[in-house]
């Protein structure tokens, strides 16, 4: 045992094979979850990500222990930790309703960039360790998410109001059901109705009891002409 630990802790063949299949097999673990939700960056990102900032490790090791260059073997690698926020931002997107999602992804593979360095040197504990406590994060914690924001969703809305001078005590209205609104945008009467206002509004539902009622609910308040739900 304690021959097979000196084999792979020196860089060789065997040992360069041990930490590229611990990279992959880490990477892969981390980004199953993102993978299975269908995310940009998923599960194959993941393991690219992780093989290749081993290999950049990797690379540094055997440019000093190998080649026997008098620099510092952690440069490559410390440009893969800059350099991985390139691809990190591709997976942040800005939505429709000015939501920022993907923060959570570009967060996991900065990370598995840096469980692939870590298998890349042979600290194979801490990548262990770090892999564990990042499929706790978010495979586990997400759950966590879920049950204080339970199927919390955005829902576009448009309606008409009789009256300019009733959209504050509409608005105020729609908050007193109990529902938190995002962005609102103020616009002419879409059905070219004499007197009457057009509002796009973004609300914060939570349960499937209340996206469903929502368009009920605001449409029979006295001051609004009719409610839809914007495609």
């Amino acid at each position: 045992m304690n021959k097979f630990i000196e084999l792979i802790s020196d860089l060789n063949l065997v040992s360069t094979a041990v930490r590229l299949l611990l990279a992959l097999i880490l990477g892969g673990a981390i980004g199953f979850e993102r993978g299975w939700r269908g995310r940009a960056a998923g599960f194959r990102t993941h393991i690219l990500v992780c093989i290749g900032a081993c290999m950049a490790a990797l690379t540094g090791l055997y440019v000093t222990e190998v080649l026997g260059y008098q620099t510092d073997p952690t440069r490559i690698a410390a440009q893969v930790i800059s350099g991985i926020g390139f691809l990190g931002v591709g997976t942040i997107l800005v939505t429709g309703n000015m939501q920022v999602k993907g923060l959570t992804t570009a967060a996991g593979l900065w990370s598995t960039a840096a469980v692939g360095i870590c298998v890349g040197v042979g600290y194979y504990p801490a990548a262990i360790m770090a892999t564990v406590l990042l499929v706790f994060v978010i495979v586990l914690l997400h759950k966590l998410d879920n049950v204080f924001f339970a199927h919390s969703s955005d829902l576009d809305v448009y309606f008409e109001v009789r009256g300019a001078e009733n959209i504050n005590e509409t608005v105020g209205k729609i908050k007193a059901l109990g529902y938190r609104i995002g962005d609102m945008d103020i616009c002419s009467a879409k059905s070219g109705a004499e007197n009457s206002v057009g509002i796009e509004m973004t609300v914060k539902t939570v349960g499937k009891k209340n996206k469903e009622s929502l368009i009920c609910e605001i449409q029979a308040i006295e001051s609004v002409a009719f409610a839809i739900q914007k495609d």
